[in-house]
């Protein structure tokens, strides 16, 4: 007997869970990625996360939905010990958890103020958080997945790291991002034929990093629920080939 369009879909969907790393998982864009993968799709979640309270939250709701998963939560500093993503990489290799993809998502802000005037430790925060955190985690994971011949990796970018006209008040933040995609650039020459990296620009969310620098006017913005649910639907049925373009889409794609 025939089967419909959603049966299709759904046979598709059982045979293409994937193993998903996601950094900063507790809150923000982060956490909806999370809940939303391992919801619809059945994805396996592993992530990270300095706050332990938002990680035992997520990780309730993760067993809620997807029960039979190994979804794998740890608490670890992406940026300040290079030592404990070391052993984040180990813990999830001894899983037999090696990630199909990976999302840089961890990010801060700087509170607002002339370059000459931010204080240094702030910027240091920055730029440690958004680049080198994002390095640790790379050092530690692509070489994991090379031997697989595949795999994806989402530097999580801004407009502020492509054209800086619009922005002033956070040169860090603006000098982490224009890192980011100078990086991802770099890497993506690097990596072995069936690995790609990109830098992705998901836009302007309500979160708590812009709260930061926003104030009351961030809750204007779309939330990170609303962006992931619209994402989805522009790119539900991009095909492989177009991935550049919707990187997502091997979140819930069949194709290797």
């Amino acid at each position: 007997m025939a089967t419909t369009t959603d049966e299709a879909y759904s046979s598709t969907m059982a045979v293409s869970k994937k193993v998903i790393l996601i950094t900063g998982v507790s809150k923000g864009l982060g956490r909806a990625l999370a809940l939303e993968l391992a919801t619809t799709y059945g994805h396996t979640v592993i992530g990270c996360s300095r706050d332990q309270t938002k990680l035992d939250s997520l990780h309730l709701q993760l067993s809620g939905v997807s029960p039979n998963a190994n979804h794998l939560l740890l608490n670890v500093d992406v940026q300040r010990c290079n030592r404990s993503v070391e052993e984040f990489a180990r813990i999830v290799k001894e899983n037999e958890l090696v990630p199909d993809i990976i999302v840089n998502n961890a990010g801060v802000v700087n509170k607002q103020g002339n370059m000459w005037e931010i204080d240094v430790q702030d910027f240091d925060n920055v730029i440690d958080t958004n680049i080198k955190g994002s390095a640790n985690i790379l050092r530690h994971f692509i070489p994991l997945m090379i031997p697989y011949n595949k795999g994806i990796i989402v530097n999580m970018s801004s407009d502020a790291g492509r054209d800086n006209t619009p922005y002033k008040m956070i040169a860090p933040y603006c000098a982490s991002k224009w890192g980011i995609e100078g990086m991802s650039k770099s890497i993506a020459q690097e990596l072995p034929k069936g690995m790609a990296i990109v830098a992705l620009d998901p836009g302007v969310i309500h979160t708590d990093m812009l709260e930061s620098c926003q104030g009351d006017l961030a809750s204007q913005c779309q939330t990170p629920e609303h962006w992931y649910a619209l994402f989805l639907t522009c790119f539900d049925n991009v095909s492989v080939s177009c991935f550049i373009f919707g990187i997502f889409f091997l979140f819930f794609s069949n194709s290797k």
